[in-house]
């Protein structure tokens, strides 16, 4: 399978700023995602494949899955199965996640359960990830220039900066996936300011929202949100019972900085990173979120609002 490269295939269609619609010049329109108005949550970290890696054992558990993905909302979902991790990952490159992905399509189709599944992986973080993109051997989120990517969790990599770096010199965008649960960010949680700043965009876990994975993740999950340092919430989940739902996530949200902010994270942004656009962000510092409260003030300036 080809490597990514800028122009490839994308998924949806959006309109540019300025177009017509568009609220202000220069300004994202609240019409830019056709799914903002319809509201159909898109969840880009899934483990859906079965018998991959540590996600669902078999066919009827991916179903299962895939059913309760529709009853929590989400309309897409993008398989992400572990890329280059050897304690999880089975899937040797590109060509054979697309080659599960046809046959899960295919099993979706049969069971009448109205899920659109694009290809993507969660890679994890080595010096090798740059060649093994380059090559096509990890596949991107559904083609476009953004990859998922996930670092060890109790100590970043000496590399760490490097490796992003080069992926973003090839025209790469790293979207960090959770980085509530690296051990490394609860340390000093302004090095994702630092990676943000720099290009990287990051994807918060709804389970960690919803208080699942304890206290302390869900403490820092929020404030990176509160932040504009969040760009992505999605499930991350491997069955059914595991993790929380895309939905739960969006009522975390909603409770934390309101209903128009959840709905950037989990339907607007992830269009837009389907549609191989990028992001704007809008870091707030500490005492504008001691000014503006929940966040509304300066989410409405990025929205050019």
């Amino acid at each position: 399978m080809a490597a990514y490269s800028p122009g490839s295939r994308t998924y949806l269609t959006v309109s540019q700023p300025g177009a017509p619609g568009n609220r202000t010049n220069g300004g994202l329109a609240a019409g830019l995602i056709v799914l903002l108005s319809i509201r159909v949550m898109i969840d880009l970290h899934l483990h859906l494949l079965p018998g991959v890696d540590d996600g669902p054992a078999s066919l009827d558990a991916a179903l299962d899955l895939a059913r309760a993905c529709v009853a929590s909302g989400a309309g897409t979902v993008v398989a992400t199965p572990h890329i280059d991790d050897w304690t999880r990952a089975l899937l040797p490159d590109t060509a054979a996640v697309a080659a599960c992905v046809a046959q899960l399509r295919d099993a979706l189709a049969t069971a009448a359960i109205p899920l659109r599944v694009l290809i993507g992986g969660e890679a994890f973080l080595t010096p090798d990830l740059p060649r093994q993109v380059r090559a096509g051997a990890t596949p991107t989120l559904a083609g476009t220039r953004w990859l998922l990517v996930e670092t060890p969790v109790h100590q970043a990599p000496i590399y760490l900066n490097q490796v992003l770096f080069e992926l973003q010199a090839m025209g790469v965008t790293p979207l960090l996936a959770h980085p509530e649960r690296y051990g490394w960010l609860h340390q000093n949680p302004a090095l994702l300011a630092e990676l943000v700043a720099k290009g990287v965009r990051a994807q918060v876990t709804a389970a960690s929202l919803a208080g699942r994975h304890g206290a302390r993740q869900r403490a820092l999950a929020e404030s990176f949100v509160r932040r504009g340092l969040v760009q992505v919430v999605a499930t991350d989940r491997h069955d059914v019972d595991g993790r929380s739902s895309l939905r739960d996530g969006y009522d975390a949200i909603v409770a934390l900085v309101g209903e128009e902010h959840a709905r950037y994270l989990v339907a607007t942004n992830p269009a837009l990173i389907l549609a191989d656009k990028e992001i704007p962000v809008a870091i707030a510092d500490d005492h504008e979120m001691a000014r503006d409260g929940r966040g509304g003030r300066w989410l409405g300036r990025l929205w050019g609002r």
